[in-house]
């Protein structure tokens, strides 16, 4: 048995199923302590057979191929740590909300099904956008040191408590839990625990994070149906809009006039000065946007691959960043100057493991 998957129709969307840590490999070292980060499948074959599968660690390469298929399409879970699956939908996305599974739900709400497929396709498309975006901002964050530094500060402060629980949720979760899983075998301050991630969340604009170096940006709420998960970030990133349904929609650059002025503070806070910039809408050069989409896949993919694999990767670059390149449709020499601003942001040696 390699997973573990609820009855859900056969024709259930990834991220709809559950999978968890097949029992041969529950015991094994590389998944009790830092996260296991696994690859796509079509990925990880690319990469051994380029390399050479005389050159990894049979057994540890089984257990790559292994995972990597419980953890399917990685649309929704992306490895696994403290023995869990790693629940994530930024690293290989697939927004098609279109299927008949989705369909079906909302002909419980009275739609036709052409009428369901008409919402879903519009869905489908602010998601690629708002997913797009939060991507993008994941690449910029795991490639800037004050978030990395402030990152593993947190984790190591807060380690043991960590450990036993996890990383606190944002949002309702933690502001009405009065204790967290765990808590009652916890030898800290457990209050203290949730306000210091709640503050780091706040900080970095993000709904959480399932595992270490997978933040969890905020997601937008157009609308907003429910206030209680925005609240945390209302003063500090953010702003909630009211228009009654009785005032006409401005026209469009006016609402983005007044989107902007209202969104953007006069002094951005100096450690989102860079992201704000990208995103501000006298930017016309949004493609940079893209571009840390692409670099967020590549710094997950060569974090996981040398985590486990540095020794044999060794002089071997060149060849990893031909497969990468095949692997996201884009040139060798793409992934090489991509591979070129990381290391200038965080040195050249900030894939491998510590020593």
């Amino acid at each position: 048995m390699t997973s573990i998957e609820l009855p859900f129709p056969s024709d259930t969307p990834a991220g709809f199923t559950f999978v968890g840590l097949p029992p041969q490999y529950q015991a094994h070292p590389l998944l009790n302590g830092d996260p296991y980060f696994t690859l796509p499948g079509p990925l990880l074959s690319q990469v051994v057979v380029s390399i050479g599968v005389q050159r990894f660690d049979a057994k540890l390469l089984e257990m790559d191929h292994a995972l990597s298929d419980v953890c399917g399409d990685h649309s929704s879970h992306v490895g696994f740590w403290l023995r869990q699956p790693i629940n994530f939908c930024l690293l290989r996305t697939d927004n098609d909300l279109t299927s008949d599974f989705f369909v079906q739900g909302l002909a419980e709400w009275g739609k036709t099904a052409a009428e369901a497929r008409e919402i879903l396709t519009r869905a489908s498309q602010r998601l690629d956008w708002t997913n797009g975006v939060r991507k993008g901002y994941c690449g910029w964050l795991l490639t800037n040191r004050t978030f990395l530094d402030e990152h593993s500060q947190i984790l190591q402060t807060w380690a043991d408590q960590v450990e036993q629980s996890g990383i606190p949720n944002m949002g309702p979760v933690v502001r009405d839990a009065d204790a967290v899983p765990g808590a009652e075998r916890a030898e800290c301050d457990t209050g203290q625990f949730i306000r210091d991630f709640e503050a780091f969340f706040i900080r970095w604009r993000l709904d959480g994070m399932p595992a270490p170096f997978v933040p969890q940006p905020m997601g937008t709420h157009l609308p907003v149906v429910d206030l209680r998960p925005v609240l945390g970030h209302m003063r500090h990133g953010g702003t909630t809009f009211y228009l009654p349904d009785t005032y006409p929609v401005p026209s469009r650059d006016t609402l983005r006039e007044i989107v902007e002025e209202a969104l953007r503070e006069v002094s951005p806070p100096d450690h989102l000065a860079e992201w704000f910039e990208i995103v501000h809408s006298d930017n016309v050069a949004k493609n940079r946007i893209a571009h840390y989409v692409r670099i967020f896949e590549i710094q997950h993919y060569m974090r996981a691959l040398h985590i486990r694999h540095a020794s044999t990767l060794q002089r071997k670059k060149s060849l990893l960043t031909t497969v990468l390149g095949e692997y996201l449709h884009v040139s060798g020499d793409s992934i090489e100057r991509d591979l070129r601003l990381i290391a200038s942001r965080l040195g050249s040696d900030w894939y491998l493991p510590p020593a």
